[in-house]
Parts: structure tokens; C-alpha cells; sequence
């Protein structure tokens, strides 16, 4: 139950920083198409551990999208909305707590496949609209140098806690 956890948080990390890389619109294009894979995967093997624990570190791909999507709604909102316009994107959270809700009803009238074939229906219509829908502001800036070199250099800063093995 933690992988998929783990991995969404620890994914953030290299996932924020192709997101800086390439944009949001092919990250979260990808990301979407991406889960797609465990989400079947769990619908198809529920009683073999080895896939399960295989699927949860990959379904932790799916929460990597907040490092996607914050950066994407930061920069298309001006400071005084931004706020609002985060505490929208954060409702997609909400889907967990849906599936909680309807997994077990639609695997009982519709069978046990259903209700993950139901979510890889919905994880294709969200890559369409991020692909159709997404897009970077004009002043998009790609920021220069590896991400382990940015890394670092946010290690040493200050207020981010400056690690000794970076201070040197």
C-alpha cells in the first residue's frame, strides 16, 4: 500500500525536473498515458503479490503529476489567483476518494476488470485533453544546466536547509 506513496513523492523530484525541462503538456500527456499500464495491470493480476508490489511502485508514476501540474497552473495564473486556481488542480486528488466509493460497485454490476478499465478510460481522455487543452506561457523560461547541477545548487541555498555534503 506505501509503494505507490513512496514513489509519487520520491518521483517528484526527476519528474518536476523534465517538467522544467520539456513543459507540462508532454509530461502530463505522458504521465496520464504511463499509468495507464499498472492501472491494467492491477485489474489483471489481483492475486499475485510479485505483479501487485511491481504495479505499486509503478502506480506511484500517477502522483508524480502534482510536480507537473503546480508549476503549469503557477505559471498561467497571476500571484492574487493562484491560490484558487492551485486549490482547484488539488481537487484532482479527490479522484482516490471517488474510486474508494465506486470500485466495488462497479466491479459487482459490471465485473471485476470494470472499474480499472473505467479509470484507463479516464487517464486516456485526460491525456487527449492535456495534449489538446495544455500549453506553456510565451515567457517560459527552460532553465539552464542538468537537474542534478540545479539540484545542488538549491541544496546550498539557505532556506533550503543547506546539506553539509553540498556546502563544501
Amino acid at each position: 500500500m506505501a509503494l505507490p506513496v513512496i514513489i509519487g513523492s520520491v518521483g517528484r523530484i526527476p519528474v518536476g525536473s523534465l517538467t522544467d525541462r520539456y513543459g507540462a503538456r508532454p509530461m502530463f500527456t505522458l504521465i496520464s498515458l504511463l499509468t495507464i499500464v499498472p492501472v491494467l495491470l492491477v485489474g489483471l493480476f489481483p492475486d499475485s503479490l510479485p505483479v501487485l508490489m511491481i504495479v505499486g511502485v509503478l502506480l506511484g508514476l500517477g502522483g508524480t503529476t502534482f510536480a507537473v501540474g503546480v508549476p503549469a497552473v503557477n505559471a498561467w495564473f497571476p500571484p492574487a489567483n493562484r491560490g484558487m486556481a492551485l486549490g482547484v488542480f488539488g481537487v484532482g486528488t479527490g479522484g482516490t476518494a471517488i474510486a474508494s466509493f465506486t470500485t466495488l460497485p462497479l466491479a459487482a454490476a459490471f465485473g471485476q476488470l470494470a472499474p480499472f478499465l473505467v479509470v484507463s478510460v479516464a487517464l486516456v481522455v485526460v491525456a487527449v485533453l492535456a495534449w489538446t487543452l495544455l500549453g506553456d506561457p510565451a515567457d517560459r523560461v527552460v532553465p539552464p544546466g542538468s537537474a542534478f547541477h540545479r539540484t545542488v545548487e538549491t541544496l546550498r541555498l539557505g532556506r533550503t536547509g543547506s546539506c553539509r555534503c553540498c556546502t563544501r
